[in-house]
């Protein structure tokens, strides 16, 4: 057991002076809430909505204790033979937001642009704390 809090000991001091070299963050978005420490990055993630769903829900919720985080969402429709009955629309910023420290950051939309492609962007400026970004997997917003 001595050994295991030695290990630890070492991984954390070996991590936060990475972290304060060149910041960290941890974490999996959507899935995971994202950590950071420091950072400057940005992250991306992106849904495809099919069938006949309206448009797509999100969440964002969290705090920063440092630095500053944006938010970009960008719609695209690509052309497709098999859904002919729906103009293509080129890709275009549909939803931007922007928090600071000291913010809590709390941001529920629901985007009613139909069928497509939903890239979500999110900029970290010497950012340090906790952001959580939920969004439904395709099936469930494609179900209705």
């Amino acid at each position: 057991m001595r050994g295991f809090f030695q290990f630890a000991i070492v991984a954390a001091i070996i991590f936060f002076g990475v972290g304060e070299w060149r910041g960290w963050n941890v974490g999996v978005m959507p899935q995971t809430p994202l950590f950071l420490y420091k950072t400057d990055s940005s992250r991306s993630t992106v849904r495809r909505i099919t069938g006949f769903a309206p448009g797509l829900e999100f969440n964002l919720s969290g705090q920063l204790s440092r630095g500053s985080m944006r938010m970009v969402v960008t719609f695209e429709r690509p052309d497709s033979v098999q859904t002919a009955r729906n103009d293509s629309v080129p890709l275009e910023q549909v939803y931007e937001i922007e928090f600071f420290a000291g913010q809590p950051i709390v941001a529920s939309e629901f985007l009613e642009l139909g069928t497509g492609f939903y890239r979500f962007r999110l900029f970290f400026n010497d950012a340090t704390g906790r952001v959580s970004l939920n969004l439904p997997t395709s099936y469930e917003a494609g179900s209705q």
